[in-house]
């Protein structure tokens, strides 16, 4: 069945379709399992994934206010919202009851510890915990008025809340005391999670706590993030591993408390809002772009849902016709959302990423500025290279004044100025023809470094991290030499280069950009003009690989949060590229206008690219295609089908946005629909116990447990109805002989139309036992089970004999069983009575009953012989004896059973047959009519079997692939023949013999019969008079020991064979001499006696060759001896 969702919900999958982004944020998600999956946010926002994130479906909003965070267990999930607001429901989902909480206070947090305990945290410092699940809240007091975003517990008594302006509040008592915790930061805390005694809390501005003691002590954690993005996701997945996310989207694990750190591949571009672990699955919910990122492995690998479309554009957020160079973005280290740009003279801000510019100042004297930096100490303190003419001027007012404080032509188009990450007041400056001048009080005064000159340095970086012993200077002159980066070890005193692109294509007069980020510092990338490619090192620089081969490249970034993401543009082609995966592939996104200069990665999300016709900033737009319908079809039962009542069974169904199935049953047409189970949509199974309703005309239904639609039934199935009847209700064995063991059957039969189950059969006593525990009966079939006495004592015994089963109505019947225990000696022969017919060679089994009798003998006689003791002594109380039949073939045998310490005697009443088996095949050899090389002839062996028994072939096989048989195994009965079907397939010329073996069932076990080809290479060479000359391949073929080397002579002739080694020297003659036309053979290998008489010692492994020369015809072949 098939429905379209709701009008508002197809509305809202084409406002995401059409990239619209407002009010489609997500503030947190949550899991049951590895499929089904909730994630609200603004506005009411519910979506709702039940094939674990691949595709997703709006679910109607609940209210219009933001929702802020969602837990579920089971299928009660609990969302908490502004204004107070809780939203509860017990059907997954479907419907859902609202209450509002005393003060009506913005929730932002739920933690979920125990099934009935809840806690909620929000504005104002709230607390409110709930001991029904959610159904009602009580307030607690926090001791903070501090808003409380995220609240988590380990246990339902130790938990922790954390919030704005730092605040950290715990409790150990299940929220009865909350005591504040101080971790000495001012910024927001924005996530908590808490798992044995490892706890972790993060916030803005890159705030990561961590404590391995439960709380006693934290240890400040230091994630090296140089724009002090925020961290708003945590997530332990165990005391060890932690997952944190943040920045514009960065998401990144350690498995060691946080010590080294992996970054997660993935393309969202937004901020983080919350993560969730759940069935081995994980996902990312992002609070400024409707995606969700999940994977299916734990968090090794993410992925957007299916379908997405991520449209990636650079709008121009500010234009300018002044002169622009170089780079001149910089980030104010105390507000992560400013920005600093320098474009020709003019000074410009942005408090909120990009978006806006504002004027500052306008740098006086200056036409252009290739360079700018802003102190992290001071905001006040600013140092630009500008021009014309070349010279470096600073600023301690923020930009209103400025001084020259050093004066020196640099490049055009270049970056001279950079300011060390680690060492914020030092300063490096590249002018053109000269060494590199360093400043370490920002700017104030300089100092020439080291004693290398370079051309013109086009951009210089200082490798983080590594105590600024590390610097790279990408150096050349536009359209003029041969570019260059230099490395320097010892912080710029000494110098090597480390890369020169001297041959076309990758040939560049500079290397205008560099590239490095804190968080990976191994990895350092550069550009290249005009020729050339795109470069990347993973070694700080030591050495190079191209990572695009794309021309004119010239900008580059990492984004500060994420080493994984870089950017990179062309000062042509208007294009600018991002990687996802640290430069191993690229993404281009088009157009930039003007030609680019550089690009600042503040974070994953924000892009800024400065062209020379203004500052451009990235927008994505992510599309995701919401499922507009529901359907859901019963795949079984089937009209048809047959089921057993009693049984389980596995109600199947294929769903599309049904998060819950109703599972109902009638058992006829006219009867109502009752409701047999409800189950997750997304399993696609129920299991039913089916009920004891014979009926051919039973019918399923599965529909939406939330509102019927859509519904789906089966056509009419039968339900099949085990029915038993037990024969007889009671056995008396009479009077049995102490040790004599008696077998009685009881019979079983199914009288129902489903199968019929025995799945216990029991006596209680040591007296009687049951010769098998449980069967299986289809309709109208019936079985024995044997009941077996064994008295151990004189007088009465009794015991029920209970057969339980899934039959209806009589899932237990009970037996009754009688005998007596006799000392009064009896022996009895059951078996052979006469009329038998037992074959030589078989096992047959002599059955006797017994009373008092310790041990009996078995003899047996061919009437009127003497009797000849088969066994001498058996204990009488087995009541058999496994006898292997003689080779003594008589139809008048007889057996008798004796007591060896008495008188007592049993024989046959009549005689039996013993049979035996007899092989005869004709003729022996079989000579089959010669064949053609490659063509086939074929004859038969006529097999006679003048036994008495059936004669079993149970195998034939042949020694040669050349010759086969058309069947493998077959009977003749006793005095009759038949005839087995022989193939000559030959692939070289000459005669050829097989031995063909048969395995057979008369005494003899096994027979050989020979079969005999001659092949020519055609018709005209064949026949008896007209063999040809013929040195066959030896076989076996390697061999270890002999072989038999085969060859045919058409004539009379003088004939030598001998065996050469691969150095050329003989190792054996074997024929010498004069031999008649025909066919011949030999053997060879060690021990053999050659033709001069003289024995072969031992053969080494190896390849020979074997020549034969008969007249004035040699032949050679190659054999081969295993070691």
């Amino acid at each position: 069945m098939f429905r379209p969702l709701a009008p508002l919900v197809a509305l809202l999958g084409l406002a995401v379709l059409a990239g619209e982004v407002r009010a489609q944020h997500f503030r947190a998600v949550a899991a049951r399992d590895a499929f089904d999956v909730v994630a609200v946010g603004d506005s009411g926002k519910v979506w709702r994934s039940v094939d674990g994130g691949a595709t997703w479906f709006a679910r109607p909003r609940l209210g219009a206010r933001a929702l802020r965070d969602v837990q579920v267990r089971g299928r009660t999930f609990v969302v908490v919202g502004d204004s107070g607001r809780v939203w509860r429901s017990t059907d997954a989902g479907g419907a859902w009851s609202l209450a509002t909480l005393p003060g009506a206070p913005d929730l932002r947090g739920l933690a979920w510890p125990s099934p009935d305990t809840l806690f909620a945290v929000g504005a104002g410092g709230a607390v409110f915990v709930s001991a029904d699940a959610g159904q009602s809240w009580s307030p607690q007091t926090s001791g903070t008025a501090a808003t409380l975003h995220a609240v988590a517990f380990d246990d339902p008594l130790a938990g922790w809340a954390v919030g704005a302006g730092g605040a950290v509040v715990r409790t150990l008592d299940g929220g009865a005391t909350w005591t504040p915790v101080a971790l000495g930061t001012p910024h927001a805390l924005r996530a908590v999670a808490a798992r044995g005694s490892t706890v972790w809390i993060v916030g803005e501005r890159g705030a990561a706590f961590r404590s391995l003691t439960g709380g006693a002590s934290f240890t400040p954690v230091d994630l090296r993030l140089d724009a002090g993005a925020a961290v708003t996701a945590v997530w332990l997945q165990s005391p060890d591993s932690v997952v944190i996310a943040g920045g514009g989207g960065f998401l990144r694990r350690s498995a060691d408390h946080g010590a080294t750190w992996t970054w997660a591949v993935h393309t969202l571009q937004g901020v983080p809002s919350d993560l969730c672990f759940a069935g081995g699955s994980a996902w990312l919910a992002s609070e400024s772009t409707p995606l969700v990122l999940r994977s299916a492995d734990g968090g090794a690998t993410w992925s957007a849902p299916s379908g997405t479309v991520q449209v990636r554009s650079w709008p121009l957020k500010r234009s300018s016709a002044g002169t622009i160079r170089g780079a001149t973005f910089a980030l104010n280290p105390l507000d992560p959302r400013t920005i600093y740009c320098v474009m020709g003279a003019q000074l410009m801000l942005s408090r909120d990423d990009g978006e806006t510019w504002t004027n500052v100042s306008v740098i006086p004297g200056v036409s252009k500025t290739n360079a700018f930096v802003v102190s992290p100490r001071d905001t006040h303190l600013m140092v630009a290279a500008v021009g014309t003419p070349d010279r470096i001027v600073r600023s301690t007012d923020g930009g209103l004044t400025w001084v020259t404080t050093f004066t020196r032509d640099f490049g055009e188009y270049g970056i001279p100025l950079e300011m060390n990450p680690d060492r914020p007041d030092t300063l490096y400056f590249g002018p053109d023809g000269s060494k590199l001048w360093i400043s370490k009080d920002f700017g104030a005064t300089w100092d020439s470094l080291g004693n290398f000159n370079f051309v013109s340095p086009c951009d210089i970086a200082v490798v983080p991290g590594m105590d600024s012993t590390v610097v790279l200077v990408g150096d050349g002159i536009t359209s003029s030499g041969i570019g260059k980066i230099h490395r320097s070890n010892d912080g710029g005193q000494t110098w090597r280069t480390v890369f020169s692109p001297t041959s076309p294509p990758t040939q560049a007069s500079e290397v205008p950009g560099l590239a490095v980020s804190r968080l990976r510092p191994s990895s350092v990338y550069a550009s290249a003009w005009s020729s050339g490619a795109f470069k990347r090192s993973l070694d700080t620089g030591l050495t190079w690989s191209t990572s695009l081969a794309v021309s004119q490249t010239w900008g580059t970034d990492v984004a500060k949060d994420d080493p994984n993401l870089v950017a990179m543009g062309t000062y042509s082609f208007n294009n600018g590229w991002l990687s996802f995966d640290g430069g191993a592939t690229w993404t281009v996104v088009n157009p930039l206008g003007g030609s680019n200069y550089t690009f600042l990665a503040k974070d994953r999300a924000t892009i800024l690219a400065q062209q020379s016709n203004g500052i451009y900033k990235l927008l994505v737009r992510d599309s995701i295609p919401l499922l507009a319908s529901q359907s859901l079809a019963l795949n079984a039962p089937v009209a048809g089908h047959t089921v057993q009542a009693g049984a389980t069974f596995n109600v199947a169904w294929n769903a599309g946005a049904v998060p819950l199935v109703r599972v109902e049953y009638r058992p006829t047409p006219l009867a109502a629909w009752q409701e047999v189970g409800v189950a997750d949509g997304y399993l696609g199974s129920f299991a039913w116990s089916v009920p004891f309703d014979a009926t051919d005309e039973a019918a399923l239904r599965v529909s939406d447990a939330w509102d019927g639609t859509p519904a789906d039934s089966s056509g009419a199935f039968t339900i099949a109805l085990p029915l038993v009847s037990v024969a007889p209700l009671a056995i008396d064995f009479g009077p049995r002989g102490l040790g004599s063991a008696t077998t009685e059957a009881v019979v079983v039969t199914n009288t129902g139309t489903g199968l019929l189950q025995v799945s216990a059969v029991a006596t209680g006593s040591a007296s009687f036992t049951e010769g098998r525990d449980a069967f299986s009966l289809g309709p109208g079939d019936a079985d024995t089970v044997g009941v077996t006495f064994r008295p151990s004592s004189v007088g009465a015994h009794s015991d029920t004999l209970t057969i339980a089963s899934n039959a209806h109505g009589a899932a237990l019947v009970k037996v009754a069983l009688a005998g007596t225990g006799a000392d009064t000696a009896s022996l009895a022969l059951v078996a052979p009575d006469g009329g038998e017919a037992w074959a030589v060679g078989t096992v047959q089994h002599v059955t006797w009953t017994s009373a008092v009798i310790e041990s009996v003998a078995i003899d047996y006689q061919m009437a009127p012989g003497p009797w000849t003791t088969v066994a001498p002594a058996v204990p009488a109380a087995a009541g058999a004896y496994a006898w292997t039949i003689p080779n003594t073939p008589t139809a008048t045998a007889r057996v008798r059973v004796r007591a060896v310490d008495g008188a007592l005697a049993d024989s046959s009443a009549a005689d039996f047959a013993i049979t035996v088996a007899g092989f005869t095949a004709l003729p022996d050899p079989l000579r089959l009519p010669s064949a053609v090389v490659g063509g086939a002839s074929f004859d038969t062996l006529r097999i006679e079997n003048p036994g008495t028994a059936p004669l079993v072939v149970s195998s034939v096989t042949s020694s040669r692939p050349a010759f086969r048989t058309g069947r493998a195994s077959f009977v003749v009965p006793p005095g009759g023949a038949d005839t087995l079907g022989v193939w000559f397939e030959p692939t070289a010329s000459g005669w050829d013999t097989t031995t063909l073996a048969f395995v057979t069932s008369d005494p003899a076990g096994g027979h050989a019969v020979t079969a005999l080809g001659w092949a020519g290479a055609s018709l005209a060479a064949q026949g008896p008079g007209g063999l040809a000359f013929a040195l066959l391949q030896n076989h076996p073929n390697p061999f270890t020991g002999r072989t038999t080397i085969r060859y045919a002579l058409p004539e009379r002739a003088e004939v030598t064979l001998e065996v050469f080694n691969l150095q050329g020297q003989r190792v054996a003659t074997l024929v010498r001499g004069t031999q008649e036309a025909g066919a011949h053979s030999v053997a060879f290998g060690s021990g053999v006696t050659g033709a001069d008489g003289a024995r072969l010692g031992r053969v080494a492994a190896g390849v020979y060759f074997y020549r034969l020369a008969a007249g004035s015809r040699v032949a050679t072949r190659k054999l081969l001896v295993m070691p």
